[in-house]
């Protein structure tokens, strides 16, 4: 049952509403200034939070701030009740960054619109976030014991067998040690990079790293830095026209890795891909094609963090948050990003950012 706290000062209307929402199958606490709605929040703990703005002792603005306040009730859905309609008031309230408002006198009907509304949508994003958490407990784990199960393994093995082993076991051991580590070190890499590109909605770049030239030299110095790009380099067929983006280096460099890092892991080993780099109006385009093992349209709209296909089917190395690495980065600088495919055919991954 859907549970709501409804802070009302005028108690006719408090009861009519509550009666209304209880009638339609919700639980209701009622409280008739926000000190008291504080109190009763201490006990009950809503899915949405229904208040007046003009109360005594507490009024709604100085509730919901208090609210906002308390980690484990800052993300309930607010709807502020208004007798005033004008701008003003209805501004304060969502400037303050309340979910909805219903100016009153209203109609129910109107009400349990408003309230179904914020429910179905705290319910989606409950949901997706759950999802999110059993995706990093089925995979991070895994991405991250992989490497480290290498490192303490050859590791052991040089310590324990030190005076058996000949030079060229040693080289070799340490080879994968530092392979491992290199894996290890990129996973992190990625989630510190998320963590970065988190908070920011709008950012201004310093005008010495707005510039970017794109080239040859910058695919290759990828490729040399990333061990299954280099066994693959052969394969890695470039057509790029030199020019200058507007784009700082190190997110231009992220873009460029994680989707030809895309392109060699989800394609076989002697396969080509293909990378298309060209000059529009004002724009520049650069297209990835690989001959790989594809995806459906739906997975496509289902790309999100910690999300992998098939994998029951075709062992995946990393953690399935690449592209929303590339997603945040394209919103950041102002670029675009479309996917096409075919399952076991082709996939063709296409980013446009703004010339310089």
């Amino acid at each position: 049952m859907t549970k709501i706290l409804l802070a009302e000062d005028d108690f006719e209307i408090l009861d009519n509403i509550k009666t209304f929402l209880e009638d339609e199958g919700f639980e209701v606490v009622t409280s008739q200034n926000g000190h008291e709605a504080i109190h009763k929040l201490r006990t009950f703990v809503p899915d949405l939070i229904i208040s007046d703005i003009m109360m005594p002792e507490m009024d709604g603005y100085e509730l919901f701030s208090e609210v906002k306040k308390v980690f484990t009730l800052h993300s309930i859905p607010f709807i502020f009740l208004t007798a005033k309609a004008d701008l003003h008031s209805i501004r304060g309230g969502m400037m303050l960054g309340a979910d909805d408002y219903i100016t009153k006198p209203f109609e129910f009907k109107d009400l349990l619109k408003a309230i179904k509304i914020r429910i179905d949508k705290n319910d989606s994003l409950n949901t997706k976030i759950e999802n999110m958490k059993n995706q990093i407990s089925m995979y991070l784990p895994h991405e991250l014991r992989t490497p480290l199960v290498g490192i303490l393994g050859f590791s052991n093995i040089i310590k324990s067998e030190i005076e058996e082993l000949n030079k060229a076991d040693i080289y070799d051991m340490v080879d994968k040690i530092e392979l491992s580590g290199r894996r290890l070190l990129t996973i992190i890499e990625k989630f510190l990079k998320l963590a970065d590109l988190e908070p920011f909605v709008h950012y201004e770049f310093k005008p010495e790293e707005s510039s970017q030239r794109i080239d040859d030299a910058i695919f290759e110095e990828i490729i040399a830095n990333h061990f299954n790009m280099k066994e693959r380099k052969k394969y890695i067929q470039l057509h790029i026209q030199h020019e200058k983006l507007k784009i700082p280096f190190r997110h231009l460099q992220t873009i460029l890795t994680e989707l030809l890092e895309n392109a060699v892991k989800f394609s076989s080993d002697k396969s080509t891909i293909e990378i298309t780099g060209k000059k529009h109006e004002d724009t520049y385009s650069i297209e990835f094609l690989d001959q790989g093992i594809g995806m459906t349209k739906d997975q496509i709209n289902k790309i999100d963090y910690f999300q992998q296909f098939n994998r029951n089917i075709r062992e995946q190395q990393g953690n399935g948050i690449g592209l929303i690495l590339v997603k945040k980065i394209l919103n950041l600088v102002g670029g675009s990003l479309k996917i096409e495919s075919e399952i076991n055919k082709f996939t063709r991954v296409t980013v446009w950012l703004k010339l310089s």
